[in-house]
């Protein structure tokens, strides 16, 4: 089954036909190249994901008291409860082996088959199939928010190691977690325990690359320059498993937002890796030089340096793979396709603009176009300023098929003209707009992405707040509209505008949490702008 949502159907299918036979089996069989690159889908999403969000200093635990009724909307963070609680299961099972991982979810099954459970009976049997205390280990990570960094330094046969709390808005946190080391070689000690300790490397002639597939919940920068060297090297060949490239590259992304390290570290390792053949180490490449493009934002000279640079390193691929699909394509192959596709339309290819028009003229329905193209071609015919407008509008209000409308959002809120933008937020999201309240959030979110649009748009939502209240009170993705709002704002001028605004909700508990959190976010990101503005004009220019 090719899809998620077809393999959804036959696991359906499959417990349905148990309920109704008991005693019989049924064997589920995936393709083989979905199960093989199953960890790096997950690093591609659920890691970065979680990573990106517990950074500050009130996000919440995935353990948390409930004060409020209204607090539980705002305690189901996906990035939290979800990504983080299964990076944390991830990170545990690595610790302590697949076999104890089986042999204890055996065990904790067969024993309270039927019955109410909590956490420390599942603990307790993870620790009896690993001979390890497993309550010790997990219960801080559940218990507190955040995640350590870890200062990583080989000194000939030692691995000096010390951990503390990587925040962007706090100087002042002293939490420690017991850190599996999860390292690509033996260490004289499998876990850090204390804030600072020093390992013996079982084999010092060859590097030591800790949390190496990833599944730790924790940051790791190499301070030796001959680490991070053969970091830069394995990256480059390949000699790191996927899941491994796309770890370390969101590492460094993320420890350029805290000011650990420059932007451009990532920049020079993603500009060697031309050939890199796993289309989702490619979305965090294209996620590097977009976080450039958002740091130099308005510098249209730097804007189009950014795009050569994007152009050239993408070039390769799209000679190599064109346009369509063709017998024997992988779902890798399909995908990089796209992504390579949307980097040289983004980054305005004159032949990849062209034949994105091309192709969307020579249909005559856009449902058409292939699926995995479709936005980007819509897209590319708005920017052009193609007379399409009207007609895609329309086919957003006719079509019953929710992917088509999600890739005509998509296209439409891709303008780069103000005037167009006007006018397909009025038709979308004005008194009498086409869009349906559960998709406001959507249009809302890519049209403040839009630096064309965006002005437009927080105008949009402060004139319509009190309609907006009154559809998304009472849900629990009313936050949302703090979330988006503040995911590009990185100057000190639409940060006054921000607190001006959502100040005034604070006593709204629904909000509360996010607010506060959006405005330490939006602080850290004007502090990462102002630290590497001028340098990645340099650098690109």
């Amino acid at each position: 089954t090719p899809g998620a949502g077809k393999t959804t159907f036959a696991l359906a299918a499959a417990v349905r036909h148990l309920a109704e036979h008991p005693g019989q089996r049924v064997v589920v069989v995936a393709p083989t190249q979905h199960l093989k690159h199953q960890w790096e889908q997950y690093t591609a999403s659920d890691v970065i994901s979680c990573s990106s969000r517990d950074i500050f200093k009130d996000v919440q635990s995935v353990k948390v008291p409930v004060n409020h009724p209204d607090e539980i909307s705002t305690l189901f963070d996906p990035a939290i409860v979800y990504a983080k609680g299964g990076r944390l299961l991830k990170m545990m099972r690595e610790y302590i082996g697949d076999e104890a991982f089986r042999n204890g979810l055996q065990t904790y099954f067969a024993k309270h088959a039927y019955k109410n459970t909590i956490r420390d009976d599942l603990w307790l049997e993870m620790s009896s199939a690993s001979g390890k205390d497993i309550n010790s280990l997990m219960d801080p990570w559940l218990e507190q928010s955040g995640m350590p960094m870890l200062d990583v330094t080989k000194d000939g046969a030692a691995l000096n190691i010390s951990q503390k709390r990587f925040v962007l808005d706090t100087d002042n946190d002293t939490s420690l977690w017991p850190v599996p080391l999860l390292a690509s070689q033996p260490l004289s000690d499998d876990v850090l325990s204390k804030q600072t300790s020093s390992f013996t490397i079982n084999d010092p002639t060859k590097p030591v690359i800790v949390n190496q597939n990833g599944s730790g919940h924790m940051l790791v920068h190499y301070i030796d320059s001959e680490t991070q060297s053969e970091i830069i090297q394995s990256f480059a060949d390949q000699s790191l498993l996927p899941e491994s490239r796309i770890n370390i590259l969101n590492d460094m992304l993320l420890l350029a937002r805290g000011g650990v390290a420059p932007l451009t570290d990532a920049l020079n390792i993603v500009r060697q890796a031309n050939n890199e053949p796993r289309d989702a180490v490619w979305a965090i490449m294209a996620r590097t030089f977009g976080t450039a493009l958002g740091l130099t934002e308005g510098d249209e000279l730097t804007e189009s340096k950014i795009k050569a640079v994007r152009r050239e390193l993408a070039r390769d691929y799209y000679n190599q793979l064109g346009w369509d699909d063709r017998e024997g394509d992988s779902p890798n192959d399909i995908n990089l396709r796209h992504t390579i596709l949307s980097l040289m339309v983004a980054s305005d290819d004159p032949d990849a603009v062209a034949t994105a028009i091309e192709r969307y003229k020579k249909v005559s329905d856009i449902a058409d176009l292939p699926s995995e193209q479709r936005a980007l071609i819509i897209g590319a015919a708005v920017k052009q300023r193609e007379p399409v407008i009207d007609s895609l509008i329309e086919a957003y209000k006719t079509t019953p098929n929710p992917d088509l409308q999600l890739s005509i959002c998509a296209g439409l809120t891709a303008t780069k003209s103000k005037e167009d933008g006007d006018y397909i937020l009025e038709k979308a999201l004005g008194e009498n707009g086409f869009v349906r309240p559960q998709d406001i959030f959507r249009w809302y979110a890519y049209m403040m992405r839009n630096r064309h649009t965006r002005r437009s748009t927080w105008e949009w939502l402060k004139a319509n707040w009190d309609r907006l209240d009154t559809l998304f009170g009472d849900s629990k993705s009313f936050d949302y509209f703090v979330i988006y709002s503040a995911m590009p704002i990185n100057t000190p001028d639409w940060q006054q505008e921000f607190t001006e605004f959502f100040d005034t909700k604070k006593d709204i508990v629904a909000l509360k949490r996010n607010i506060a959190i959006a405005n330490s976010e939006i602080e850290a990101r004007i502090k990462w702008r102002n630290r590497e503005e001028a340098r990645l004009k340099t650098y690109f220019n």
